[in-house]
């Protein structure tokens, strides 16, 4: 299986003058030593422009787009595609709210957290995938 896991360059984001929110920062700094390694210590980190062109390479052949809330996480990337002026790789019609199958399934998202590293983006990802196959499985949606 193809994974896609980049840490971003703090400094590229200041250049093209991206907010940094304090709350968010300060929320950040009370997470996990191993979640705060990631975000604030780790030197492996690359261009935020260079990332966004990798994504959509690595996407380019997805039906669709899932997160846990297209109405931010994918908003806010797109906005970064725009302001970097380039094309966004998904087309709104192709997001899909991963929360909506949860809720419909009625299983919870904490349930498939386990042993990850707690805000590591592609630890997330599984942990959503996990949850979102459980809840296809119990809708008896086999896809």
């Amino acid at each position: 299986m193809k994974t896609f896991y980049k840490r971003v360059d703090v400094d590229s984001c200041s250049s093209l003058e991206l907010d940094i929110d304090k709350n968010t920062l300060q929320w950040w700094k009370e997470q996990s030593k191993e979640a705060r390694f990631e975000v604030f210590e780790n030197k492996d980190r690359e261009c935020i422009k260079d990332i966004l062109l990798a994504l959509a390479d690595f996407i380019k052949n997805c039906k669709y787009i899932w997160s846990n809330s297209p109405n931010f996480d994918c908003v806010i990337i797109e906005n970064v595609y725009r302001k970097l002026d380039i094309e966004v790789p998904w087309k709104f019609w192709n997001l899909r709210d991963a929360r909506t199958v949860y809720a419909l399934a009625n299983v919870s998202l904490k349930e498939f957290s386990g042993k990850n590293v707690a805000h590591n983006a592609l630890e997330d990802c599984y942990t959503q995938i996990r949850c979102l196959k459980a809840s296809f499985n119990k809708l008896d949606l086999n896809t």
